[in-house]
């Protein structure tokens, strides 16, 4: 009788469990799955006809200087992100945990943006740069100039999506238990020593999953730097999602982007769990 009603039990979670699987195996390990075999071929996204050209689409993308900028651009915006938005959004997580007038009003203010779509977004703060905070930067837009577009869209990714670290945060903040902090007080430990001694520590859980969370989505970066400068000025902020669109979808290389996809994946992969291992052996330690 236990074991069927156990069987039962299993049927039931498999059931469940089955919509989802299918729509990612149909969505995702198909797709990725011809995707290889595209990036071996010489398709132009179109025709019918797919010429197989062996490794020759890995050999010219490890040879382009537009794909190797694209991976510098990609990772510059996903370190400053990374490092933004966690320091940011912990600050404020730690603000908005302790008890004030009109607290919950201004966790609803943080999180705001967030509910903004990230076109949106772009196109708003596009218009700030350009119209109101242009004479800040000598007249010229953060998303005009070379040197400063990337750190221009940070800026915006930053304000759309600060939001979500914000709310983690504070969801782990809220497990800590006040006894911790009260035997650190005991042995004398100042503020900042309580932080490092038992907020950290405790917050280990939640720092990994936002800083993995944002460095990996950084490094997909598509959206925010499309609406906001589609790559420009020239190809200053290019990073590699948008240098696998136009091989796509403008420069009719299907067979090449499938290949600087494939390769980008495989560097979300390394590049995801070392950072993952790194952090967990942290809370290991925590």
């Amino acid at each position: 009788m236990q074991k069927r009603k156990k069987a039962k039990e299993k049927f039931w979670y498999m059931a469940l469990l089955l919509p989802g699987f299918a729509l990612f195996i149909f969505s995702i390990v198909i797709p990725f799955i011809s995707g290889i075999q595209v990036s071996f071929t010489s398709w132009d996204g179109i025709g019918q006809v797919m010429k197989y050209v062996g490794v020759k689409n890995y050999l010219l993308l490890l040879k382009s200087p537009d794909f190797w900028n694209s991976v510098g651009h990609s990772f510059y915006f996903a370190i400053l992100i990374t490092v933004s938005n966690n320091v940011l959004s912990l600050a404020v997580a730690l603000g908005l945990n302790r008890a004030f007038k009109g607290r919950g009003a201004l966790r609803t203010a943080f999180f705001f943006p967030t509910c903004l779509s990230t076109v949106l977004a772009a196109f708003i703060w596009s218009f700030l740069f350009r119209e109101s905070l242009a004479p800040l930067f000598g007249g010229m837009s953060l998303l005009g100039n070379y040197k400063t577009v990337i750190p221009g869209i940070v800026l915006i990714a930053l304000w759309n999506g600060l939001g979500i670290n914000v709310v983690i945060y504070l969801a782990g903040l809220s497990n800590i238990s006040r006894e911790l902090y009260e035997a650190a007080r005991v042995d004398g430990a100042n503020a900042l020593q309580s932080f490092k001694s038992v907020t950290v520590p405790m917050l280990m859980p939640s720092i990994t999953v936002c800083v993995t969370m944002t460095l990996i989505g950084g490094l997909k970066e598509f959206a925010t730097t499309m609406a906001a400068t589609g790559g420009g000025p020239g190809k200053a902020s290019e990073m590699v999602s948008i240098h696998i669109y136009k091989n796509l979808y403008s420069y009719y290389q299907a067979g090449y982007g499938q290949a600087v996809a494939i390769v980008f994946v495989l560097i979300l992969i390394v590049c995801g769990g070392i950072l993952s291992k790194v952090l967990r052996s942290r809370e290991v330690e925590a």
